[in-house]
């Protein structure tokens, strides 16, 4: 009586030490499947083939027939023996960590098997916690109920971190081998294998040694583990396979492609779903203007962006982010000192409150004493001044500092301030506002002055019109504003043609004169000590060209953007109309140089 009495306390003590456990499973069996198909992919036609883009860079889905079977074996081997056998997590590895957890006091090991660093990867983050634990086990347990055993390998190799941005088998097999992972010998997926516990750490490129003796360490435990012969392994470890001159080609599309994933991370959860976009990029455009930047810009570590967007559709043809890192996307993530190319949004909005392109103000040396007490003495570029007034089209023709000046402090810091606030550029209210010390992106204020030649309406640049994520068709919605009243937008596209306009040669030359472009255009340059911005628009494009430095360092080649845009412009003008903003309801007017006997393009008001 007293043995059967003990036999049912155990049992009973055994079920109640599983509950959790089964209350766990019932839990994870009610939470349903998930829907997995190449999370964190993106595919984009690109002309007329398809490339994937993840994580930064263009790479490729390798399927799991077209990864070598010893991969899969090999990464079995080094990172989780018991796979097929388990169903998402390892009760004996989680035993153990929990043991080398409680004696060292703190988290040091998880017992990860390859389904929970999976779930990792697609959910979560590298916290360590035992409650981030409890979420990896969910998670991987309800991979294991939606996909097969060869789909969750197959996946983690296509999402698995290798070091230096490389994500997924195939992005670093090119990077490390300059060949697809379909080709991967078993030197290089040892290699690649034995990176997983810390990529950063065991690079090659940080610490060769370190990896030559992580390389041989995976060796010798997949032969005491059984996946390798032991005639295998002198041959494997004599070869260690990476090679430090490999020259990875960068592909100019990337910076449109990481602008796509922003815009698509703005919606929807990268990770975890799998996209299909059709862009409006013009590859041959795209190609081209790569070019133009590696020929006009070759002073040291001076960087280029470039972008060229419609009016009126918002859409973005070509996007260049840079021309020697292409790890970061100047277009859209950095944000500089604009200069000058404030300054026809700061005259727009003088136009609205009723000051004319006629308007004549006394251009000399100045020195303002503002209300606070301070005084400021803006400087034209070279000193050179007109000292005698001048109309608002010679200003935006030789790009004067003192006429910006007086018509900021007429209008008032909050005009500026409140108009860029409506496009979510937050400023301080400071006189030096009026000659362009805010920082923004060259996207951004080239959608700006996008704007002005799309009636001004402001609509953020879209890169395609439609997306289809996990196979179901979203249309890309986005808002647009008002920026600017029509007429003095139209008025304004008319004023800048003055930078190229010779009437205007005379203290100074406009801006433009001596970089002409093969069709009517209205620009704006703007030039700080470590950046120049050249920023231009027809009916048919706006593009807008940076040339600086990442460290804000001194940029000595001033003239590299304009040249650049030059040809640039050539370029997309080609196939355009020579057509330009009609102005049939607007009041024609000329200016005469007497100096030089010539009048200047038809401008309005």
């Amino acid at each position: 009586m007293k043995k059967r009495i003990f036999i049912y306390f155990g049992i009973i003590s055994i079920l109640l030490a599983f509950l959790p456990f089964f209350s766990f499973e019932a839990f994870v069996s009610l939470s349903g499947r998930l829907y997995i198909d190449k999370p964190g992919y993106i595919l984009i036609k690109e002309k007329d083939d398809y490339i994937y883009y993840s994580n930064g860079n263009i790479t490729e889905y390798l399927t799991e027939d077209e990864i070598p079977n010893y991969v899969f074996e090999y990464l079995i081997g080094l990172e989780d023996q018991n796979f097929y056998n388990h169903k998402g997590y390892d009760i004996k590895r989680i035993v153990k960590s929990l043991i080398d957890n409680t004696v060292s006091n703190k988290i040091v090991g998880g017992g990860s098997t390859i389904t929970q660093q999976l779930a990792r990867i697609l959910y979560l983050n590298n916290e360590k916690s035992y409650a981030r634990k409890l979420e990896e086990l969910y998670y991987a347990r309800r991979i294991e109920n939606s996909l097969s055993k060869k789909e969750i390998i197959t996946l983690y190799l296509n999402s698995a971190y290798f070091g230096e941005n490389l994500y997924g088998f195939e992005k670093a097999c090119q990077s490390y081998f300059a060949c697809s992972g379909k080709f991967a010998t078993k030197q290089m997926s040892i290699f690649l294998l034995s990176l997983l516990p810390s990529p950063n750490n065991y690079s090659p490129r940080k610490n060769i040694n370190t990896s030559k003796i992580i390389y041989e360490k995976a060796i010798d435990n997949l032969y005491y583990r059984h996946y390798i012969k032991i005639d295998e392994i002198s041959e494997l470890k004599n070869n260690y396979p990476y090679k430090d001159n490999i020259e990875n080609k960068n592909n100019p599309n990337i910076s449109y492609y990481q602008a796509i994933a922003d815009s698509l991370n703005k919606k929807q959860n990268l990770r975890t779903n799998s996209f299909e976009i059709n862009p409006f990029l013009d590859v041959d455009l795209e190609k081209d203007i790569y070019k133009y930047a590696k020929e006009c810009v070759t002073e040291k570590d001076a960087e280029v962006s470039i972008v060229v967007m419609e009016p009126n559709t918002f859409k973005v043809k070509a996007l260049i982010g840079g021309i020697n890192d292409f790890s970061f996307n100047r277009a859209i993530f950095s944000n500089k000192i604009i200069g000058s190319v404030i300054k026809p949004i700061l005259y727009t909005i003088a136009l609205e409150h009723g000051v004319s392109p006629l308007t004549k103000i006394l251009s000399k040396p100045t020195t303002f004493y503002l209300e606070n007490g301070v005084s400021y003495s803006p400087k034209n570029a070279g000193n050179k001044y007109a000292n005698r007034n001048i109309t608002m089209v010679e200003a935006i023709a030789t790009s004067d500092n003192i006429y910006s000046t007086k018509i900021g402090l007429l209008l008032g810091s909050k005009m500026l301030k409140n108009r860029l606030a409506k496009v979510v550029i937050d400023i301080e209210e400071n006189v030096s506002n009026y000659l362009g010390s805010i920082s923004t992106s060259l996207i951004k204020i080239t959608s700006i002055y996008n704007s002005l030649a799309s009636g001004g309406i402001y609509q953020e640049p879209i890169y395609y019109s439609s997306y289809k994520i996990n196979r179901n068709e979203k249309k890309n919605e986005t808002n647009k504003i008002q920026l600017f009243n029509p007429k003095e937008s139209l008025v304004m596209c008319h004023l800048l043609r003055a930078s190229t306009d010779p009437c205007f040669n005379s203290y100074t030359a406009p801006t433009m004169l001596y970089y002409p472009v093969n069709k009517k255009m209205a620009i704006k340059t703007g030039t700080v000590d470590s950046a120049s911005f050249v920023i231009g628009f027809t009916p048919y494009a706006t593009i807008g060209v940076y040339v600086g430095k990442d460290d804000d360092q001194y940029l000595n080649d001033k003239k590299a953007a304009k040249r650049l845009f030059q040809k640039v412009a050539n370029r997309v003008n080609e196939k355009n109309g020579d057509a330009f903003f009609k102005a049939d309801d607007l009041t024609p007017f000329q200016l005469y140089n007497s100096a030089k006997g010539i009048k200047s393009n038809i401008y309005y008001y």
